[in-house]
């Protein structure tokens, strides 16, 4: 829903670095610092619907963003038939929600089944995720409602949807006409929301929900007064625990997206020229591509749970929630490259 009140971005940024070459610009290091203050920033929230529309637009207010970007360069190898290219990039940014809309400390951005948010708070970085999570006692013990006889619950800030540190490497190799390229990169430190693994542990198509199928299940800990508590849950009543499971603690749904990944490989083999004359090429090369190709790391929780860390429903403002999106997918293609 258009907003007649909208008020134009405005950004103000500060940045400083310095950028050296070493060793006939074999070696090279660029680093770069940055604080950047974007005021009205324009989202698209959800709103009632009873206005008619799923999400409406508005202004953002203040928010800052801090860090670093720093570029290695270098060329360990340097030979007549074989050389070696590397990079490797690093990037921290630290965002914080400064102020909101006049008298709001907290906007929603997107949210899901139990209660999980992913919010921008007064404070709090951008799109923080929030969520219900089982509450423990001092001691880490479980702590139970003594009339539903589910476990208590409270609302906590899990993380960040999105990742403050960004890496890259990329090397390249040649040897005489060969030549192959590789691309690693890699985020870490957001959290993401996956309502997917809710739904199915909701009805009963994840691991967790295999205790008690046969003889029920005995949950224990302590209740809100902090006495000893101890429930059974039948076969014929389990359903109904496991349900709850699924809607109630959404914090159980959130999983790390720290990985590291290789993107990008790219073999090629440049033609001799003197071989295609008839042709009257002036450069010929055939290859191979690879693009997400593996993953060299991820959470063990997250890995486990079959998750692409990687995992977005959309592209917008709400990140950290992973819906039932189609996961990436990975490409082999062959080339050929005729220049006449």
């Amino acid at each position: 829903m258009n907003n007649p009140n909208i008020r134009p971005v405005t950004v103000e940024t500060i940045e400083g670095g310095f950028e050296v070459q070493m060793l006939n610009s074999r070696l090279g290091l660029d680093v770069n610092y940055y604080s950047r203050r974007t005021r009205n920033d324009i989202l698209s929230p959800p709103i009632s619907g009873a206005t008619g529309f799923a999400a409406g637009r508005r202004n953002l207010g203040l928010v800052t963003n801090k860090g670093w970007e720093i570029s290695l360069t270098g060329t360990p190898i340097k030979k007549d038939n074989f050389s070696w290219d590397v990079n490797y990039n690093f990037g921290y940014n630290q965002s914080k929600i400064v102020e909101l809309a006049e008298g709001i400390n907290v906007l929603t951005l997107g949210s899901g089944i139990g209660g999980p948010q992913m919010i921008n708070a007064v404070g709090l970085p951008y799109s923080t995720v929030r969520a219900y999570v089982m509450r423990r006692d001092a001691s880490g013990t479980l702590v139970y409602n003594k009339a539903t006889g589910y476990e208590d619950r409270v609302l906590t800030d899990i993380g960040v949807g999105n990742p403050p540190y960004l890496m890259g490497l990329g090397n390249n190799f040649r040897y005489k006409r060969f030549s192959l390229t590789v691309d690693i990169d890699s985020k870490f430190g957001a959290v993401g929301y996956s309502n997917l693994i809710q739904y199915a542990t909701r009805f009963g198509h994840t691991p967790i929900t295999l205790p008690g199928r046969e003889s029920g299940l005995t949950v224990t800990g302590v209740d809100q007064t902090g006495a000893p508590f101890t429930r059974v849950w039948n076969v014929a009543t389990l359903d109904t625990y496991y349900n709850n499971l699924g809607n109630a603690y959404a914090g159980m749904w959130v999983y790390k997206t720290d990985f590291v990944k290789l993107r990008r490989a790219v073999l090629k083999y440049n033609l001799p020229v003197s071989a295609l004359k008839f042709m009257r090429v002036q450069s010929a090369s055939i290859g191979i591509t690879g693009l997400n190709l593996a993953i060299l790391y991820q959470d063990k929780r997250t890995k486990e749970a079959g998750i692409d860390p990687e995992m977005q429903e959309t592209i917008g403002n709400a990140q950290g929630s992973q819906g039932v999106a189609m996961p990436r997918t990975r490409n082999i293609g062959f080339n050929l490259n005729l220049r006449f």
